[in-house]
């Protein structure tokens, strides 16, 4: 991952969360400052003019931030991809041919094509974790300087998400993982009948039922 792209994804995914509390607070001091008018007898509309100012700033920088975090996640899709099917066969041509027909090696390299296309996703995923906790500590300052008892109600309540959430994806890993052989048979099947050539192999071998059997077994049993 390019460290200066993925920096600035940082970035700007912080300011996006932050987002909500920065439109709060500059959409409250307008009305503010704009009750003060209404309710003065000297009502000098141009102490309007700074406030709408500031909010037309963050409307367009709210443009430029969304146009620059679509072009440099963009870049490191690519960028991701490229490097990840590169390391990969080279991985490969390093096993060498002899050792591809190794069980655990096939179950390993199954699991990389599984994964190697996400890879991107997975490392925004990571951006995006630590933005949401900058994010998080940020939020936790500011609402426990207004009500300390709050912050202990929604920290009592989030705990239990986050631990249920960790042993869901704890089993789904397990599972995936102690699934990965029988997973990859029945995709090898479904490969086979759905590609032109190999099904006419197989149809003049009789073996469609077969594969077709080890596809549907596969899935049918969840």
């Amino acid at each position: 991952m390019n460290p200066f792209l993925a920096t600035v994804s940082m970035i700007r995914e912080i300011i996006a969360q932050l987002d909500t509390i920065i439109y709060t607070y500059l959409y409250a001091r307008t009305i503010d400052q704009l009750i003060k008018i209404i309710s003065t007898t000297n009502n000098d509309i141009k102490t309007m003019y700074p406030y709408i100012g500031i909010l037309a700033f963050y409307y367009f920088y709210k443009y430029v931030s969304r146009l620059i975090g679509s072009s440099s996640s963009g870049i490191l899709r690519e960028l991701s991809y490229s490097f990840s099917k590169q390391t990969f066969y080279h991985k490969l041509q390093e096993l060498g041919i002899q050792n591809m027909e190794n069980s655990e090696i096939s179950n390993k390299l199954f699991r990389m094509n599984g994964v190697i296309n996400r890879i991107h996703d997975y490392s925004q995923d990571i951006i995006y974790l630590i933005a949401s906790i900058v994010v998080t500590i940020a939020t936790a300052v500011t609402v426990f300087s207004i009500s300390p008892l709050l912050v202990l109600v929604v920290a009592l309540i989030t705990i239990p998400q986050y631990l249920i959430d960790k042993n869901y994806r704890n089993q789904l890993y397990k599972h995936s993982y102690d699934e990965t052989e029988a997973s990859r048979k029945a995709t090898s099947a479904s490969n086979g009948l759905t590609n032109a050539r190999e099904l006419e192999e197989i149809t003049i071998s009789n073996g469609f039922t077969f594969f077709h059997k080890k596809f549907s077994e596969y899935y049918h049993k969840y």
